[in-house]
């Protein structure tokens, strides 16, 4: 389970900058792989070897657009994550797929302010807090079509009241 205040620093690009970042006392480092827009940092030979490298205090978070729950679950299993952070357009059905059968995943949903409106992205976490750990509010960037990792900052507002009406815990992204 996640624990309260954390922070992850997302896109680590090799072993010396994980190894700095865990010296600094950063517990979760995020690898962004199978993405929709961006082009991963590295290799998911190179991630898993990394990540295979970590201190035991330190945890490891795939993010990714996969939205199909055995591709998840079996990248989850050849990187050695159990916390997954899911990007994109997922089905309630996979969510639940996952859940079930791989429960020791922390399953992470975003929702992504500026891609849906306020109402359906509450539709969106309401409709999915059975099967969910938390949620990480992220930021649309219609020019380029990225939900997230997109140097915006979007209406802290709504993410205010998405928070207040939250039945999980909400991590908030920051570029």
């Amino acid at each position: 389970m996640l624990e309260d205040n954390l922070i992850q620093i997302a896109g680590v690009v090799d072993e010396s900058e994980a190894r700095l970042l865990q010296a600094c006392g950063v517990r979760y480092l995020g690898f962004p792989l199978r993405l929709a827009v961006h082009q991963p940092d590295l290799t998911e030979i190179e991630a898993a070897r990394i990540i295979r490298g970590l201190a035991p205090h330190t945890l490891a978070v795939l993010i990714t657009y996969l939205a199909d729950a055995q591709e998840i679950a079996d990248l989850c299993r050849f990187l050695g994550v159990r916390i997954v952070q899911l990007h994109g357009d997922i089905e309630r059905a996979q969510l639940e797929t996952l859940k079930c059968h791989h429960p020791r995943l922390t399953l992470v949903k975003s929702l992504v302010v500026g891609l849906h409106d306020t109402d359906t992205l509450e539709s969106i976490m309401h409709d999915v807090s059975a099967v969910v750990d938390a949620y990480i509010l992220d930021t649309f960037d219609p020019r380029i079509g990225a939900s997230g990792a997109t140097g915006k900052t979007h209406d802290w507002r709504i993410s205010r009241q998405l928070v207040e009406h939250a039945p999980r815990p909400v991590i908030l992204a920051v570029d």
